[in-house]
């Protein structure tokens, strides 16, 4: 059976329930379950919020242990609303509240069906357990006897081949040797050899003609985030969660410089003025931008402004602008010469995990946990475009050298995908033979290759060749919407302000069950390049109806 779930279960509980939690996690291991419990978990220096998200995306089954303790937890909290927020169609996903002790049950809770455990039966844990086990594929239907009398034969009439475009992207082989997830790849200037980063602590150079790793640089005692290679392609750069960044010697692999950078994790890296200088981001209890003189190891400037985690930068290749991505949902453009904010682009409704910047320098591709990418006009500070198709979260993007592709990794949905820049059409969806989960991805400078780092350790290389898309010489029509919203308390009028809106009179209605959507007509020119349409949406104000709404908006 495929698997995608790096756990089985995870444990979500207050601190004060934590010892027959442990006893939970205990016996739920020995009967064969991978349990992420937070005591197994979470390491020493380990990010606790960051820790909890991925071990949230890694699980299977979440198992809500309810006490009156657990409903005060912020932490639980969190947790809960990940999961009864959660897209209804995530096929495989399970959310179980489990009853440890008396207590009122939250609304938001009351419909899902639960396990009693204020009693630590037998009975109660074989439930529990059976709740948590991954459900079997359906065994094939057992063939038909072989029919005893020879059937006639017919010669079977000739079909056209379908018609089919040459793939873009042909996995050309693979890199092993990192024993954890490879957080980032970069390829070097000549695009013969590649340098990784791992959670494994190690940085690894490779071979990119032969797929040999030729050294290990070791020295870090954090995960390595992020690493770059400079312009020459004599030094390898890495940001650390030890608070370090390290520069490395990339033909005699050891360290040429190494600092503290931050409070709290070096989270990405990015280079300035050749390698002369570095900007660097930080997380939760360090959330800045910083510019670092490599030579004398100082700060040149401090830039302020997100409020979360910032997962990656980037910088335009003229060095006026930087570009800056963060759990917080923004964007954020940057002046490297004044040092200062441009403009704050908000339009994510999650966490963006990657930025990069178009080589030309006027627009910037970010990834997102909001399972999309969006293109942003950085002159104009708006989105331009929005490329769907992901069903998870986006880790990772890269832009090609010549502007013409967007690769995306999707860690959920365990896909890269290459967009085409002209049309945001998706050209080509690639799934490893091995099906793993992608994270990081980087094109050569000659746009020859696409490397992909995954949560396995392992490292795919992808030769570009085929047929691109090609855009019609026609101008084809985008298609954009509004979606206007009534929410509100059941009986306060929203279904009668509806009628005047769109048919404009005046209609009594005591409560609506359900939704009703109407399309507006809009007082707007005809545009050749745009169909344009606004819904409105009167939504069922009653208790039981709003879950079922949110989850649907």
């Amino acid at each position: 059976m495929e698997e995608r779930f790096a756990y089985d279960v995870f444990l979500s509980h207050s601190a004060k329930d934590k010892p027959r939690v442990r006893r939970l996690a205990e016996r739920l291991k020995e009967a064969g379950l991978r349990v992420w419990f937070d005591e197994w978990a979470i390491r020493p220096g380990d990010d606790i919020y960051i820790a909890v998200e991925r071990g949230l995306q890694d699980s299977r089954t979440q198992v809500l242990c309810l006490s009156q303790s657990a409903l005060e937890s912020d932490w639980v909290k969190i947790e809960r609303s990940t999961v009864l927020f959660r897209d209804p169609t995530n096929e495989g996903r399970r959310f179980i509240p489990m009853l440890l002790s008396d207590c009122k049950m939250p609304d938001t809770l009351r419909r899902y069906k639960y396990v009693d455990f204020r009693k630590e039966s037998d009975e109660n844990f074989a439930e529990l357990l059976a709740a948590s086990r991954p459900e079997e594929k359906a065994l094939p239907a057992p063939r038909k006897p072989l029919p005893t009398k020879r059937p006639t034969y017919q010669k079977p009439q000739p079909q056209e081949p379908p018609e089919q475009n040459e793939p873009l992207a042909l996995q050309e082989r693979k890199l092993t040797g990192h024993e954890e997830w490879v957080n980032s790849v970069a390829v070097s200037p000549d695009g013969t050899w590649a340098a990784s980063g791992s959670t494994d602590n190690t940085i690894r150079i490779w071979d990119l003609e032969t797929g040999k790793c030729r050294a290990m640089l070791e020295g870090h005692t954090g995960d390595v985030e992020s690493v770059v290679i400079t312009p020459d392609g004599k030094q390898v750069i890495s940001g650390s969660r030890d608070d370090t960044i390290r520069i490395w010697d990339a033909a005699e692999g050891n360290v040429v410089a190494d600092w503290q950078a931050s409070k709290h994790f070096v989270l990405s890296v990015a280079i300035i003025s050749g390698g002369r200088r570095v900007l660097s981001s930080g997380a939760a209890r360090d959330p800045v931008l910083k510019i670092w003189d490599v030579a004398t190891r100082q700060c040149l400037a401090t830039l302020k402004g997100h409020g979360e985690p910032v997962y990656s930068v980037a910088v335009s290749q003229d060095e006026k602008r930087a570009v800056s991505g963060s759990v917080d949902e923004t964007v954020r453009i940057w002046d490297l010469d004044k040092l200062e904010c441009l403009s704050t682009l908000k339009g994510h409704s999650n966490g963006v995990n990657s930025v990069q910047i178009t080589p030309e320098g006027r627009f910037a591709v970010s990834g997102s946990n909001d399972k999309t990418l969006k293109v942003w006009d950085l002159a104009a500070g708006i989105c331009v475009g929005t490329l769907e198709g992901h069903q998870g979260t986006v880790d990772s993007v890269a832009i090609s050298p010549d502007g013409t592709l967007i690769a995306s990794a999707g860690y959920t949905d365990q896909t890269v995908r290459l967009w085409d820049w002209e049309s945001r059409a998706c050209l080509q969806v690639i799934e490893n033979e091995d099906q793993k989960s992608p994270i990081s991805v980087a094109f050569s400078p000659d746009g020859s290759r696409l490397l992909a780092g995954t949560t396995d350790s392992t490292i795919y290389v992808y030769r570009l060749a085929g047929v691109r898309y090609v855009p019609s010489a026609k101008a084809t029509r985008r298609y954009v919407n509004a979606k206007i919203v009534l929410i509100g308390e059941g009986t306060v009028g929203k279904t009668s302000l509806a009628h005047r809106l769109i048919k404009d009179r005046y209609v009594v209605r005591d409560r609506t069950h359900g939704m009703n959507v109407w399309r507006m007509d809009l007082a707007l020119p005809q545009h050749d390049s745009l169909e344009r349409e606004a819904l409105l949406w009167d939504l069922a104000g009653q208790e039981d109806y709003r879950l079922i709404h949110q989850l649907f908006l």
